[in-house]
């Protein structure tokens, strides 16, 4: 059986609302190298349920991207997709909520 080494040691930070840019760097490093980008960044729709192999492969990999993605935000950004059940929809979401943010000079 084959294991994937554990997240944590690659992805040292959780996503916060003012690291987006480098935490998604890391992240996306992770999942290519873990072969799990494709369905992030895939725009075409999941495989047909009635093709029952295909469907189960993309679900596996959509999962366990999802939970890589899951696990590696805060408290407070994980809240934002909690009831997200599609990585690529879940990455776009963070995308779209903290991207553009910088942290506050003035906090330093």
């Amino acid at each position: 059986m084959e294991t994937k080494p554990a997240f944590s040691a690659a992805v040292l930070e959780v996503l916060k609302q003012d690291n987006y840019l480098d935490w998604s760097v890391r992240v996306k490093t992770y999942l290519m190298a873990q072969d799990l980008w494709d369905v992030v960044e895939s725009r075409s729709e999941p495989p047909a349920q009635e093709n029952a192999t295909v469907f189960k492969a993309w679900s596996k990999t959509n999962a366990m991207a999802l939970h890589v993605i899951q696990m590696l935000c805060g408290p407070d950004t994980f809240s934002d997709i909690r009831e997200i059940s599609s990585a690529r929809i879940a990455w776009d979401t963070l995308a779209e909520k903290y991207k553009t943010k910088r942290p506050d000079p003035s906090s330093r």
